[in-house]
């Protein structure tokens, strides 16, 4: 049974992602705070952050308390749903430390840990605790995505081929998310190669964690296909896009995804004989919402069973093709 007032919920972390990248009532639902907001079911209890005069703001922003630390949040009450929302450096030490407090589902910021030792420690942990996990990986929840993924399996597209596609600010941090949709998509990576040899991963001297190098990849797919993921040098601008070409279709994702494009196949008007890709009209998706799906899923999964759509086991098998293991 769930409590009176609905799912008590926690933001741990009241940075950007957490609390600042949208407003209430905005149209757009681009943190944890909003995404909360925007799904009935939920209370939110406030958030915690280190900066205290941080999560005193965003609690004022969003409502709910601020807390300095996870055991005075606890003291408050159960807690249901707990989002991990802090630099990527922290969430392995978070998840071990949320463990002990047990609350039914932890929401984390990709990537799941940065090393390979804290990400099997960490599924050990949970694996015989009744908390559950669920990445942000926020594309899965999209539902412009999810029906791409069935139109795949359907054979809509026929086989896949080949694809290029372009990332910047780090191969886990944002690369991590390319190679989660693919996977989502297109099924398992067979093998993984770093094109850039001199920037192979390597451990950080001070914290141990493998350096999240703007490095580009190349993808093998279990059921055929190759795609490269290319950094861009220096970051000078953001950019997140793909090209995918398959038997019967093309496929393009633009502006992170905030658009899809299909291409169909079809006869050249001037030269008839020769068949090519031909573009349909641009499809808007529906990602500016993604933090609202995410919650919806969840809220479904803890009040009917409903299957999560990036449990931890996919983080993982994802964080394993990002540090090229």
């Amino acid at each position: 049974m769930e409590p009176r007032n609905g799912l008590r919920a926690l933001i741990v972390g009241a940075g950007k992602i957490a609390a600042g990248y949208d407003q209430p009532g905005s149209k757009e639902v681009l943190s944890h705070a909003h995404g909360f907001l925007s799904v009935s079911g939920f209370k939110l209890v406030g958030f915690v952050d280190k900066n205290l005069a941080q999560a005193q703001q965003a609690a004022a922003k969003w409502g709910g308390k601020a807390f300095a630390d996870l055991g005075s949040a606890f003291a408050e009450g159960p807690i249901d749903v707990v989002t991990v929302a802090t630099p990527d450096g922290t969430h392995a030490k978070l998840l071990k430390q949320l463990a002990a407090y047990a609350p039914r589902l932890v929401f984390c910021e990709k990537p799941l840990a940065l090393n390979w030792q804290d990400a099997g420690e960490i599924e050990a942990l949970y694996r015989g605790l009744p908390t559950q996990i669920q990445v942000n990986y926020l594309r899965r929840f999209v539902p412009d995505f999810r029906a791409v993924k069935q139109a795949i399996a359907e054979g809509r597209y026929g086989r896949f081929l080949v694809g290029t596609g372009y990332y910047v600010n780090g191969f886990l941090h944002n690369g991590s998310h390319m190679v989660d949709l693919l996977r989502y998509w297109l099924g398992e990576v067979e093998a993984a190669r770093n094109l850039d040899p001199s920037k192979a991963t390597q451990a950080d001297p001070l914290s141990g964690d493998a350096a999240d190098e703007e490095k580009s990849v190349l993808l093998n797919f279990v059921n055929g296909g190759q795609f490269t993921a290319h950094s861009l040098p220096g970051n000078p601008y953001w950019v997140f896009e793909m090209d995918l070409l398959f038997e019967q279709k093309r496929l393009r994702l633009l502006d992170s995804g905030f658009a899809l494009q299909e291409y169909e196949l079809g006869e050249n008007p001037l030269f008839p004989e020769t068949h090519e890709m031909l573009p349909q009209p641009m499809q808007i998706t529906g990602l500016a919402q993604a933090m609202q799906f995410a919650m919806e899923n969840i809220r479904d999964h803890l009040q009917q069973g409903k299957p999560l759509l990036c449990p931890m086991s996919e983080a993982v098998a994802t964080l394993k093709v990002g540090l090229l293991r």
